[in-house]
């Protein structure tokens, strides 16, 4: 009786290395070697968080695309046209897109930084507490905004341009 109860053992040991397939295979030579031994469990297989997510893949906000000596972000905002009567806040997603996950939200009157543009959408760079996000000085290429400020993606409607 111990030979099946070590074959048990060795099978889940391997089933944890190994794909599925190599799984069902050490499983059914355990199954064939021995007939009267206990059923082995099938070890589920992890699944892929990347195919469970089904929206427009999450984009970085872009600074420095007005070039070198520009400053990184030039454009100051302020969230506005919003329906006071409604929700009354801006939504910030991770994407131009209101398919994507919201990642905050933005009150009236919120001052923000406009970095980025796509297809009426605006990529913004914002602190609530007025800390110094780093996007009015220049950068030497375009790249993504990596800066101690909250960042995402809102509709282009909602944000007045006030400078820049």
């Amino acid at each position: 009786m111990k030979a099946p109860v070590f074959l048990f053992t060795i099978t889940l040991s391997l089933a944890a290395c190994s794909g599925e397939r190599e799984a069902q295979d050490i499983r059914d030579a355990v199954a064939s070697a021995d007939s009267d031994s206990a059923t082995v469990e099938p070890v589920p297989t992890p699944t892929d968080p990347a195919a469970a997510y089904e929206g427009p893949i999450p984009q970085p906000i872009m600074v420095g695309s007005d070039g070198p000596d520009m400053d990184a972000c030039g454009t100051l905002g302020e969230v506005a046209n919003l329906d006071p009567a409604g929700d009354n806040y801006l939504s910030v997603r991770d994407a131009p897109s209101t398919l994507t996950k919201e990642r905050d939200r933005l009150d009236p009157g919120q001052r923000v930084t406009v970095c980025d543009s796509a297809d009426g959408w605006v990529g913004i760079v914002y602190s609530k507490i007025d800390e110094n996000c780093g996007v009015s000085s220049p950068v030497a290429t375009e790249e993504r905004y990596l800066g101690p400020c909250a960042q995402g993606w809102v509709d282009e409607r909602f944000v007045e341009m006030i400078a820049g």
